[in-house]
């Protein structure tokens, strides 16, 4: 692999057991090529020791399809928001240089009408998880089929930013209640980035308390999606959420 200058390899076993991460992990050091090393499917919390001695990249599930809550062989968009978010609270977080995996984004892989799809605010919500989780963004699809809207989410520099962030740090997952659901990041600029999403099928009404997310004081707001500043907030900060969708702000103290 060195000798064909690969860059990134994905080594793909289940379930992933100690001596196979580390033997391979000797190997690529020993290569005499710098291989990002990446690891699929489903690594067990047990393994997390090892995924931040060894891994650049490890798999917290199995492999998800452009579905929001539908049962069928692979995982939905639902099953996957509960894996990571436990896997980042149970096992490793990551950082620089360690990256835990919600596998690939579904843009790019809309079958409009059929049970793989996504509405516009589930596809927002996937996308905006992915940002603030800090998970790789990795694509399977046609790059020339890519609509106008895909192309959108895919290249919002804010978003990326977001993402890219040196501090490597992923959101922290919060229970806000009511089916809405907080991930929060801390930013290396010294501000937050705030995620509301909405697992509702109606729009919902949310006011978030700085308490909640263990801030205070006078906000200024920023609109990432949008790349809008919308405001400074004192308290809390109010917003409606479409079903199903999700309202990504920057927190910037004023």
């Amino acid at each position: 692999m060195a000798d064909w200058k690969i860059d990134y390899m994905k080594y793909d076993w289940n379930p992933n057991d100690s001596a196979s991460i580390v033997r391979m992990a000797i190997a690529l050091k020993e290569s005499g090529r710098d291989i990002v090393y990446s690891i699929s499917n489903s690594c067990p919390l047990s393994e997390a020791v090892r995924c931040k001695e060894y891994v650049q990249v490890f798999r917290t599930g199995g492999d998800i399809r452009a579905r929001w809550s539908k049962d069928r062989e692979h995982l939905n968009l639902l099953d996957n928001w509960k894996n990571h978010n436990k896997w980042l609270r149970e096992g490793y977080e990551g950082g620089p240089g360690h990256t835990p995996d919600a596998d690939f984004l579904m843009v790019g892989l809309q079958k409009y009408g059929s049970d793989d799809s996504l509405t516009v605010d589930e596809l927002y919500h996937h996308v905006s998880s992915f940002m603030l989780w800090g998970t790789p963004l990795l694509l399977s699809c046609d790059l020339n089929a890519l609509s106008e809207f895909e192309m959108s989410l895919l290249t919002n520099v804010e978003m990326l930013d977001i993402n890219q962030d040196r501090l490597s740090k992923p959101a922290k997952h919060y229970d806000h209640g009511n089916g809405i659901e907080l991930l929060v990041k801390d930013l290396s600029d010294g501000s937050i980035a705030l995620g509301i999403f909405n697992f509702n099928n109606e729009e919902t009404s949310v006011e978030v308390p700085w308490s909640e997310i263990g801030i205070s004081g006078k906000k200024n707001i920023r609109d990432v999606w949008r790349q809008k500043n919308i405001g400074t907030y004192k308290n809390a900060f109010k917003t409606m959420v479409r079903p199903h969708g999700c309202v990504v702000v920057k927190i910037i103290d004023k």
